[in-house]
């Protein structure tokens, strides 16, 4: 797995607008390039370190995940 990323950006969810930290993956294989499947995923700037999205693209569709509620 390569992980890339770290930006900053403002995510609007079922909580309200978080910032959170982007990173990017890519599933490689050992001594090849990655993959050409995208997944990205946004954690909370705060101390909790919240999952609020998930971005995944596979060979069936694109899934889009926003955190809806935290209890």
């Amino acid at each position: 797995l390569q992980v890339e990323g770290g930006e900053l950006e403002q995510i609007e969810t079922g909580i309200g607008a978080i910032d959170a930290f982007r990173s990017s993956l890519r599933v490689v294989e050992e001594g090849q390039e990655p993959t050409g499947r995208r997944m990205n995923i946004w954690m909370s700037r705060d101390a909790r370190r919240l999952p609020v999205q998930v971005e995944i693209d596979l060979p069936i569709g694109s899934f889009l995940l926003v955190l809806d509620d935290v209890t």
